[in-house]
């Protein structure tokens, strides 16, 4: 009787009985149900779909074939769909990867200290994701680019802020010079030996601190 097949496969607990029933019976429930108890799609493996190819072509029941079948299917799937998304996820690590080691060789691109930031919390993005774990060296290799790339640009910045700093001095000093000339063609009078001294001494002054223009 089907429905005392179905009872009875339901009761088994032992995983070589139960695939001794999905093999031989003749009543598509129980040999459903049993093969559906000896292969747990949410956790299956390359053995267990090892375990389906073999019920596939050695089964009696043409209903457990079939669900064999489809079963191996679903695990292709899924295998399929885990490695596209572990591609995708290694591609976003390597694009951050690259990223910030564009970053430590070109610190003077604009927002550098945002799009470092920016890179940082994306790192962090890809770790905390529970599908795939990030090996040691690719953490250790990330966590020296970052560190390469804030000296990268604290020097650039370090480096600018002397440059701004020096043109400013230049651009004093030569704001000096120009006005000590225009004092000078502007002299006339009976004081205008003395006013002559006084821009002389100025100008050389100036000159002992020079910086070239």
């Amino acid at each position: 009787d089907p429905g005392t097949a179905l009872e009875a496969a339901a009761r088994i607990a032992d995983p070589a009985e139960l695939l001794n029933i999905a093999l031989k019976t003749e009543h598509k429930d129980a040999g459903v149900a049993a093969l559906e108890r000896i292969v747990d799609l949410a956790t299956a493996t390359p053995e267990a779909r090892e375990v389906l190819e073999g019920i596939a072509t050695r089964a009696r029941s043409k209903s457990v074939i079939k669900r064999a079948r489809a079963m191996m299917q679903m695990i292709d799937e899924a295998a399929a769909a885990r490695r596209a998304a572990l591609e995708a996820w290694q591609q976003r690590v390597a694009s951050v990867l690259a990223r910030v080691e564009a970053m430590a060789a070109t610190p003077g691109l604009s927002g550098a200290d945002a799009q470092l930031a920016d890179a940082e919390a994306q790192w962090r993005e890809l770790a905390a994701d529970g599908s795939f774990e990030l090996d040691q060296d690719t953490a250790a290799r990330f966590g020296a680019l970052v560190e390469a790339g804030r000296r990268a640009i604290e020097e650039h910045e370090r480096i600018e802020g002397e440059r701004r700093a020096a043109e400013g001095r230049r651009a004093a000093l030569r704001g000096t010079r120009v006005s000590v000339c225009e004092r000078v063609e502007a002299l006339a009078g009976e004081l205008a030996l003395d006013q002559l001294d006084i821009a002389r001494a100025e100008w050389e002054g100036l000159a002992e601190g020079d910086e070239p223009v």
